[in-house]
């Protein structure tokens, strides 16, 4: 009975986080949609020109770039809970700045911040499942969690332009980056690491076949093959390694 309650309660405990991650990532689409939403009333009332918007696009995708491998160290480093913590509060209050814009510059700088705060949600949201979920459920929680992406994009429309029509594009930033607040509450409120079940032996086992195969001199070969394979002609380095 006891092993039945306290699966229950793992299970539980899993949906809530599933369900947390699924809303940051909805949430990270949801302001990420919003500048595009709202482009023909910053057309027409700061004089944005298409020329413009496409280079505030490309200084988000240049942060979102850049951000992506740092973003993943910064998580290994904090860990999930803090990790996550830290990059979807700072995209809210970005989020929420772009409200106080005045023109390309602005809005350039302010989606290239954007970026590079967005970029940890996909890392911090693999590193969660890693440490809550075992391995036979990892595909599955990751797969929910990015689903997440696509409701973002589908809400993003009739959310940003009913706020706009309300309230005009900039309150419309400020209350976009309002729902980011909100999520960082409840992670701070429910999110708590649950030890996966023999984590440790799983990842004594991980590591004790990296340093083998670290060892392995063939697998240094196909390394330098695969690296090099774009300049060079395939020389079939790796079976020169082998014995």
């Amino acid at each position: 009975m006891r092993a039945a309650e306290s699966e229950y309660s793992v299970r539980g405990y899993e949906r809530i986080v599933l369900a947390l991650l699924f809303s940051a990532t909805a949430v990270n689409y949801l302001d990420r949609q919003a500048l595009s939403v709202v482009a023909p009333v910053l057309a027409k009332q700061i004089s944005l020109t298409s020329i413009e918007y496409s280079r505030v696009i490309f200084l988000f995708l240049l942060g979102y770039t850049i951000s992506q491998a740092l973003a993943g160290g910064l998580i290994d480093r904090t860990g999930a809970r803090l990790g996550m913590w830290l990059c979807v509060a700072a995209w809210s209050v970005v989020s929420m700045l772009h409200g106080l814009s005045t023109g390309v510059v602005s809005f350039g700088i302010l989606r290239f911040l954007l970026g590079m705060a967005e970029a940890g949600n996909w890392p911090g949201a693999v590193k969660t499942v890693s440490e809550n979920f075992p391995i036979a459920r990892r595909a599955f929680a990751v797969g929910v969690f990015n689903s997440g992406s696509t409701a973002g994009a589908v809400l993003a429309p009739p959310i940003v332009s009913a706020v706009t029509a309300f309230w005009g594009w900039r309150l419309m930033f400020v209350v976009v980056g309002l729902s980011g607040c909100l999520w960082v509450w409840l992670w701070h409120a429910l999110y708590k690491r649950q030890p996966v079940p023999s984590e440790l032996s799983v990842r004594s086992a991980v590591n004790r076949s990296f340093r083998l195969h670290m060892q392995d001199k063939s697998v240094w070969g196909l390394m330098i093959e695969v690296r090099t394979r774009s300049s060079l002609p395939n020389c079939g380095i790796a079976g020169r390694f082998r014995g």
